[in-house]
């Protein structure tokens, strides 16, 4: 089984957010970076640092497609091993702080550095690892009601979408998504459990069986192994069972609203849902290399951990952070610079906002604050703010907020949250337990599948020949009588079910 691919989790550990001993640096450049400049770089870096030692583990280069000049402006993330201080995530930050302060905006070797940052931990988008997770567990769906061997487009399916009448694409719903495709940067099941799945309920789930079928929309790029066992002792807060399946509910959300769209899952998150700036710059550099022209829109069901003003930031001791947004807003210009270059080449991500609220009151977590950035919020089955919600994006004008499930106490509610395919064990009621699967399906709630309700109905627009921006304004003012939540945010007003 797919578990076995990586080790669990200790017992819980203390909250990180995270990486210790790795560091990145975001440096601005014209052409490819040799070798020896990026030696004479880290040298100058290295020497004020007291013994401390720098390895490079990994540079990812973002430069225009779209241009063949050799010395295009450009610009790099360099990744980097911290040797000569101990694992605490403390001794990391007065270096990070050092080396911002004295170096940054400098030019070194051809290199200027624009910032110094930690590996920040991202997390499937209540809780922190230190925060980020779904809005709940995923609960398992009672009895044989949904099982069937229709059509998983049937418009009275109770997995099925509707939509406000203006946004109505003019498209029949078989053909919805045609030519479009559409990256969802997540956690992912390995092939063997895929097969296992289709196997085991293709006869009775429909929605299963059109995603997995061989040969169909849905093509799966797990992560290299090494790549998972770095974060292998990673996992979230109070959502500590394995969520595999936490991509590929959302790649189902999408199918359902755009079933001809090409649907790559792409894993940048561990099977309990973390991952590291990393990860997720990794699959987005990949995504930058590809060959297809076909429209491209990015789901990031995800946040990173960087606590924004207003944010729960327990056991993190970086009073400057703290008390600095423009330093918080900094250690974003990594993962915003590429954000920035995907929607210079007319590629637009979409993110979810986060489940960090109480009251709906919390800013959006980048990615979908970032102004390139559409981000989602969730809404409750009547149509409120969903309580677990973050407002959905900075500024809350530029937001949408659609149905992501409503939750009762940390839990989903059974025909109130969002139902998807779910093919894994159910987490159980003691830590380590769980409960069998028996249908293929699960109610689960969160930012996390309010977000593909938003890329599957732009995919949905964009395949009738709407651009992503034009598709991304028409949702904002979708539904003109609750054209906004009290916040300000536009409402993509949708209904799950009849």
């Amino acid at each position: 089984m797919y578990e076995a691919r990586l080790p669990p989790p200790p017992e819980p550990q203390p909250l990180q957010y995270f990486v210790p001993n790795q560091m990145l640096l975001l440096v601005e450049h014209t052409g490819r970076i040799s070798p020896e400049q990026l030696a004479s770089f880290i040298k100058v870096v290295e020497q004020p640092l007291d013994g401390v030692r720098l390895g490079t583990r990994r540079v990812l280069t973002f430069t225009s497609p779209q241009t063949a000049d050799k010395q295009a402006p450009a610009f790099s993330l360099v990744f980097l091993t911290v040797q000569g201080i101990s694992d605490s995530t403390e001794r990391l930050i007065p270096l990070i702080d050092h080396i911002n302060d004295q170096l940054r905006q400098q030019a070194i070797a051809g290199l200027t550095l624009q910032v110094a940052s930690p590996d920040w931990l991202l997390s499937g988008a209540p809780d922190h690892i230190g925060t980020g997770g779904p809005g709940t567990p995923p609960l398992s769906v009672a009895g044989s009601t949904l099982a069937g061997a229709g059509n998983f487009l049937a418009s009275d399916a109770p997995w099925a979408w509707t939509l406000p009448d203006r946004l109505a694409p003019k498209l029949p719903p078989e053909q919805r998504g045609t030519g479009v495709d559409i990256a969802i940067l997540d956690t992912a099941p390995c092939v063997h459990d895929l097969v296992h799945a289709y196997d085991r309920w293709q006869a009775t789930q429909p929605l299963l069986r059109s995603l997995l079928r061989p040969g169909g929309q849905l093509h799966v790029q797990n992560a290299d192994y090494s790549d998972l066992v770095r974060l292998a002792g990673y996992q979230l807060k109070d959502h500590r069972y394995v969520m595999a399946d936490h991509g590929l509910f959302v790649a189902g959300i999408i199918h359902t609203l755009a079933p001809q769209a090409n649907l790559h899952l792409i894993e940048v998150l561990n099977p309990y849902g973390v991952g590291d700036l990393e990860s997720i710059a990794l699959g987005l550099w990949r995504l930058t290399k590809r060959q297809s022209q076909r429209p491209l829109l990015i789901n990031c069901s995800l946040v990173v951990n960087i606590p924004l003003p207003g944010h729960p930031h327990p056991e993190l001791n970086w009073e400057r952070l703290i008390n600095e947004p423009e330093l918080a807003k900094l250690m974003g210009l990594p993962l915003e610079s590429i954000c920035n270059t995907l929607l210079g080449e007319q590629v637009q991500v979409v993110a979810a906002a986060g489940n960090d609220s109480s009251k709906h009151d919390l800013p959006a977590r980048f990615p979908a604050a970032f102004n390139s950035v559409v981000g989602v919020g969730a809404l409750q089955k009547d149509g409120q703010p969903a309580s677990y919600s973050n407002l959905s994006d900075t500024p809350v004008p530029n937001s949408i907020a659609t149905f992501g499930g409503t939750a009762h106490t940390g839990l989903a509610t059974a025909g109130e949250a969002v139902l998807g395919v779910f093919t894994g064990d159910f987490p159980g009621t003691t830590p380590g337990s769980t409960t069998p699967n028996t249908n293929g399906w699960a109610w689960w709630s969160g930012t996390s599948f309010a977000t593909p309700v938003v890329t599957g109905v732009l995919a949905a627009l964009m395949s009738q020949g709407m651009s992503a921006s034009a598709a991304s304004s028409m949702l904002q003012t979708a539904d003109q009588t609750h054209a906004q939540t009290n916040a300000g945010e536009g409402v993509l007003a949708v209904r799950q079910g009849s």
